[in-house]
């Protein structure tokens, strides 16, 4: 009986992380259709707020790496996958803000006093 109850929870465990998976599979191809719509329809993209939208929208992809870094069933190499995973956070999250900054400095700049 333990045994069908760990397989139960061990599925359902696997059911989660597969969500997780199709989740930020689909916010990837959201975000990349975004940004495509929004630099081809908008003119001048990198002068309207519209470039607010997509900074915000590539903050919440950096998560991403986190999903398919649970998505490995082996211990160890998922420690590895997650490691991995919060360096390309890292990197990405500093870029976006970084990006952030410079956007808020640019309309500060172009505000007239």
């Amino acid at each position: 009986m333990t045994q069908e109850n760990n397989t139960t929870t061990n599925d359902q465990r696997h059911r989660g992380v597969d969500i997780l998976i199709v989740i930020a599979l689909g916010y990837w191809v959201f975000s990349s259709i975004l940004n495509k719509l929004l630099t081809t329809f908008i003119d001048d993209f990198y002068s309207s707020p519209a470039r607010f939208i997509i900074a915000i929208v590539w903050i919440f992809f950096a998560f991403t790496p986190f999903a398919f870094a649970f998505g490995i069933k082996n211990k160890t190499t998922r420690i590895v996958g997650l490691i991995l995973a919060f360096i390309i956070f890292a990197f990405s999250m500093y870029q976006q803000v970084e990006y952030l900054i410079y956007l808020v400095k640019d309309v500060s700049d172009t505000m007239d006093y």
